[in-house]
């Protein structure tokens, strides 16, 4: 009579085994990109957080209206000072972001101006220590209704603090102009945290190769333990 003696598999080299350590591995990788993603930023502009520092008029809510997150339309206007008498109004919208100092931001809006036939007044936007005009006119047919597109301003500006001041300024020319800001987006140019996919698959890889590794070497054990006995 012959009999043939099999040990088993060992419980982490069995398929229950192995979808159990699959299944471990799996929930720690989503773990680690869950807590990864936290620290990620996305678009730091949220203008409903911001501030109208609109002066010298009784409701600067008038002259700035907050379209959505990202856009906002800026009114011109006439108001009397008793200082110094009637001037056009100037719209000024601020914000503070926060930033990471050392870190590269891209910075990106839209501009267009909506203007009668005169002259516009300029407008310009400040990130941190950084100014920029943003010039608007057809360089042929000045600031004349129909030959304003929209312009695209894009800048990579570096934070040095954790706090970063953000303004959109209009200085009108007459009480009858208007300018629109939208696709406000200021975003970390590198993100300090290695991206969460990438966490995920490498940790996915190195779980097959431990079992693949681990299943050999237990094939291997169980030839050499197969015997008979008479």
């Amino acid at each position: 009579m012959t009999k043939q003696i099999k040990f088993g598999v060992a419980g982490w080299a069995n398929p229950g085994g192995f979808f159990r350590l699959l299944q471990i591995g799996v929930l720690s990788a989503l773990m680690l990109e869950f807590q990864l993603s936290g620290h990620a930023q996305g678009n730091l502009v949220n203008l409903y957080q911001w501030r109208n520092d609109t002066g010298n008029v009784s409701n600067p809510n008038n002259y700035i209206n907050i379209n959505s997150r990202d856009a906002a339309y800026f009114y011109s206007g006439i108001t009397t000072n008793f200082f110094h008498g009637p001037f056009i109004v100037e719209p000024v919208l601020s914000g503070n972001l926060n930033t990471t100092p050392g870190i590269t931001y891209d910075v990106s809006f839209t501009m267009q101006l909506a203007a009668p036939e005169d002259v516009f007044g300029g407008a310009s936007m400040s990130f941190g220590s950084f100014t920029t005009n943003c010039d608007l006119q057809d360089p042929e047919n000045g600031d004349r209704p129909g030959y304003n597109p929209p312009l695209d301003f894009s800048f990579y500006l570096e934070a040095t603090s954790a706090i970063t001041p953000m303004t959109f300024y209009a200085g009108f020319a007459d009480y009858s102009d208007g300018l629109s800001v939208s696709a406000i987006n200021v975003t970390p140019v590198i993100d300090p945290v290695p991206e969460a996919s990438s966490v995920t698959l490498l940790s996915c890889g190195a779980i097959v190769l431990l079992f693949a590794r681990r299943l050999r070497d237990s094939f291997q054990g169980r030839k050499r333990s197969v015997g008979t006995v008479r």
